[in-house]
């Protein structure tokens, strides 16, 4: 939350009796942490920050680059790991679920949505490398080009890990799925 951080801010101001954050520090924190704020793109199957564009500053665009760059930045093991993080941030009923005590039907329909998790990852990365020129708008010729060759070089790597990824995952029992996106069986 923004506010949460900017409140933070002034509040180390008071404690230290000095400027310690100036008003320039928290309007760029917050236009960073709101450019971050994302938002679906169904035609591409993957987010993107409807906020930033050619006239954020570079700071907040490297930002907002950066949050969603796993993919193309960190490579394959990374980027997997991130979707399996994501996965179990937005499935919580799955994460305190005694496997034991699940019947055969609970557990084919959570191994069907890991799966459908894990066939849609290819295609948000691909999604992500289809936006990259688009979030780069603005910037000189020669830094997306850089910015392309040595920062966001990953994205193919990941594309086709993920690709394997359901391919070995579609093979899993329940169980060794749940093991494999990072789930600790109870």
């Amino acid at each position: 939350n923004a506010k949460l951080v900017t409140d933070l801010m002034d509040e180390i101001n008071k404690r230290e009796g000095t400027e310690v954050f100036t008003q320039e520090d928290k309007d760029k924190i917050l236009q960073a942490i709101l450019v971050t704020i994302p938002s679906f793109d169904p035609k591409l199957s993957t987010v993107f920050q409807p906020n930033l564009n050619k006239d954020v500053g570079f700071i907040t665009r490297a930002i907002a680059l950066a949050d969603l760059g796993a993919a193309g930045m960190d490579g394959p093991e990374r980027f997997i790991e991130e979707g399996n993080e994501v996965f179990r941030e937005e499935n919580l009923d799955l994460y305190g679920a005694d496997v034991r005590e699940l019947t055969d039907e609970q557990k084919e329909n959570f191994k069907n949505r890991m799966l459908n998790w894990s066939s849609l990852q290819s295609k948000f990365a691909q999604g992500r490398k289809d936006r990259l020129d688009q979030e780069l708008e603005g910037l000189p010729e020669s830094a997306k080009t850089a910015l392309k060759e040595k920062l966001f070089s990953k994205f193919d790597e990941s594309i086709e890990a993920a690709k394997d990824k359901v391919e070995q995952r579609k093979n899993m029992n329940f169980e060794e799925l749940l093991t494999d996106m990072g789930y600790e069986i109870r």
